[in-house]
This record gives C-alpha cells, sequence and structure tokens, in this order.
C-alpha cells in the first residue's frame, strides 16, 4: 500500500514509462525478499527460498500496483486538477 508512493517520489517526471516500471519492479523485489526473509522462506534451501522471493515478489508487485490504480492515482489526479484549476483563476 505505502510502495506507490515512494516510488511516484523516487520517480522523477522526466523518467520513462520503462524506467518508470522497472524502478517498481524493483522495489516489489526488495519487498518481496524482504518479506521471504521475515518469515524465514529464505532458510528452506534454494529451489523453494527462490519459488518463495518469486511468489512473494509478485504479491508485491500486484499489490502495489492495484493500490496505485484503486487509491493512489485518483487522489494524484484530484491534487493535480485542484492545483490546475487554481492556477487559471
Amino acid at each position: 500500500m505505502l510502495a506507490p508512493p515512494l516510488v511516484t517520489i523516487a520517480a522523477h517526471s522526466r523518467w520513462s514509462g520503462g524506467v518508470k516500471s522497472v524502478s517498481s519492479f524493483i522495489v516489489a523485489l526488495t519487498l518481496g525478499l524482504c518479506a521471504s526473509a521475515v518469515t524465514g522462506e529464505l532458510a528452506a534451501g534454494m529451489p523453494d527460498a527462490l519459488i518463495a522471493v518469486m511468489i512473494d515478489t509478485s504479491l508485491a508487485y500486484t499489490g502495489s500496483q492495484v493500490a496505485y490504480r484503486l487509491v493512489w492515482k485518483p487522489i494524484i489526479e484530484a491534487r493535480g486538477s485542484a492545483r490546475t484549476s487554481k492556477a487559471q483563476v
């Protein structure tokens, strides 16, 4: 839920869409790795640990994208339109 604002703050508006996607995936990979480490899934050995990291990363990435589209994007667009309307007055 907090990953999208972190990526939005860190990402420059001049970055291309591909760079923004890679940066959000790196954040999700970090969160997935941390989740696997905290739950002890990395101690299971290499094949199982790798699968656990892949699952946790995919859940973190999917969750962050859903949270961005459903929660953060409407908030950002509302604030942007409010600033635009204030600038026109």
